[in-house]
């Protein structure tokens, strides 16, 4: 999911296997806060990406900023999907 709405983002998905964490990035672009959420390896969480471990664990926004790391974070998920 990738919204300027955290609370749309209510959509469930299946992560495939390489994936063992829930993600949440918040990215402020321009004015307007950008929420990302979606599967991601534990390798991939740090800085602003805020990962869970656990079914439907990243309900909470987290904050700052990291385009770059948006940016890195879709294409693994477009290399692994």
């Amino acid at each position: 999911c990738a919204s300027t709405e955290p609370k749309s983002c209510t959509g469930t998905t299946d992560c495939p296997e390489i994936f063992d964490r829930c993600f949440s990035l918040k990215v402020e672009v321009l004015n307007t806060a950008l929420i990302t959420k979606g599967c991601q390896h534990n390798a991939a969480c740090v800085g602003p990406i805020s990962c869970c471990e656990g079914n439907l664990c990243n309900g909470a926004v987290p904050t700052g900023p990291g385009v770059i790391l948006l940016l890195l974070s879709s294409a693994l998920m477009m290399l692994f999907i």
